[in-house]
């Protein structure tokens, strides 16, 4: 079962969820039939554009494969985006590569560089490899504390430091917050915020930004020229992390 990427979607319970990064049919179709040899019933999401990668890293794939660069964002970008997500096993799979890119990838968080093409057999084994050892793959945990520049939030304790200042925030904020703090230094578009922090209830794009100007706010920044929480226009907002203060 595939689908090109379009929106959040549910896939059977004991699928295994393969996420493919990649603009080559033909090499989605040989990484594709190869995973079937072991995963007959995998479930299997496209992505073709990198704007629509986090949305589809937020479906929680369990391996993601990446197959050279997408129009609009390169394969080490690509690299650095899915590893500020998830620690799933993750395979660069492509025709290129020279041994400086193959190790830069390795560098940026892949798990293993396969040269295509090759056998159906070898790249099942090196995929069923690299999900024993992660022992099917997790996402990266809920809980685990996120430290960008001197933004410290604690998930388990619900509590965000600002240097040593402790942020009074709300249930929203704070999950606004934690969620930029997940995916620091991407941009999110405004549908996936509203998505993910309201459930798709939040009464559109005006909405948030009063929520976002709120968060700017307590951070100290300046909507005309912030240092925090960044407009990107046409697209939505992204976190970002000044110098750490001296002390």
């Amino acid at each position: 079962m595939r689908q090109s990427f379009a929106w959040l979607h549910v896939t059977e319970p004991g699928c295994l969820k393969v996420l493919f990064v990649s603009r080559d049919h033909g090499n989605i179709t040989e990484l594709e039939l190869a995973l079937r040899l072991r995963w007959p019933d995998a479930a299997s999401t496209v992505v073709s554009d990198g704007r629509r990668l986090i949305d589809a890293l937020a479906c929680e794939p369990e391996i993601v494969f990446v197959s050279g660069d997408l129009p609009d964002i390169g394969l080490m970008d690509i690299l650095k985006v899915v590893r500020d997500v998830t620690d799933v096993p993750l395979i660069v799979a492509d025709e290129r590569g020279d041994e400086s890119t193959v190790v830069k990838a390795l560098q940026l968080g892949a798990d293993e560089y396969i040269r295509l093409p090759r056998s159906m057999m070898e790249i099942t084994a090196r995929a069923m490899a690299l999900m024993r050892r992660a022992g099917n793959g997790n996402p990266r945990s809920e809980d685990a504390e996120i430290r960008c520049g001197d933004l410290l939030i604690n998930p388990s304790e619900r509590a965000v430091y600002l240097g040593a200042a402790r942020l009074e925030l709300t249930p929203t904020d704070f999950r606004l917050l934690h969620l930029f703090a997940k995916n620091r230094y991407v941009t999110l578009s405004q549908g996936f915020i509203q998505r993910v922090v309201w459930e798709g209830e939040q009464d559109g794009a005006e909405g948030l930004k009063k929520y976002i100007q709120r968060l700017r706010n307590k951070l100290g920044d300046d909507a005309r020229d912030p240092v925090w929480i960044r407009t990107v226009r046409g697209v939505g907002y992204r976190l970002t992390a000044p110098a750490p203060v001296a002390a």
